[in-house]
């Protein structure tokens, strides 16, 4: 497994395109390019002619992933079904909860569910049941609303009136929750 820590979203000055050694540069529909791991780039078939049809952001966790569990793999963590915890540290332990951090991070959060979209796209279906799961938790986790504000592109911000209306409450609660 390559260091995809590692990778980051370079600046390309003129026609020079340099990386490091062991790096690869891939070119993304936002128009930034992201060095990666070239071993780590090898993996993953939605990278063509070193082009990725979506967002940087998105290239990153969707490498991350397949680097270390592969197109067809799943997470290591055992994911409840349903999952009834706020907090993904109860779900999630070591690489899969760094990563779960990352996704829920400034700026790779607002791209949260178009590399769920991505995912599905390419059927990584690991990820997107680890990425269920980890929208799950945040969503029940009432004190991180800014961020489920921003996974969702919703700029209003929600009062405690409105998240005590049963009707909400009833929506996120896990059905074996009675």
């Amino acid at each position: 497994m390559a260091d995809t820590n590692d990778m980051r979203i370079v600046l390309i000055q003129g026609s020079e395109r340099k990386t490091k050694p062991g790096c690869v540069l891939v070119h993304c529909e936002d128009n930034k390019d992201v060095e990666a791991p070239e071993t780590a780039v090898a993996k993953c078939p939605f990278v063509k002619d070193g082009a990725f049809e979506s967002t940087a952001c998105v290239l990153m966790n969707l490498v991350r992933w397949v680097d270390k569990y592969g197109i067809d793999g799943h997470s290591a963590s055992e994911l409840p079904r349903p999952c009834p915890y706020r907090d993904i540290s109860y779900v999630f332990k070591g690489w899969d909860l760094e990563f779960a951090e990352k996704l829920f991070a400034p700026p790779q959060r607002t791209h949260f569910l178009t590399t769920m979209n991505v995912a599905e796209k390419y059927k990584i279906t690991g990820l997107i049941d680890f990425m269920s799961i980890a929208l799950g938790c945040k969503l029940r986790n009432n004190a991180d609303q800014q961020a489920v504000q921003e996974i969702f592109g919703v700029d209003v911000a929600e009062h405690d009136e409105d998240i005590k209306e049963d009707w909400i409450n009833e929506l996120i609660k896990p059905t074996f929750v009675q």
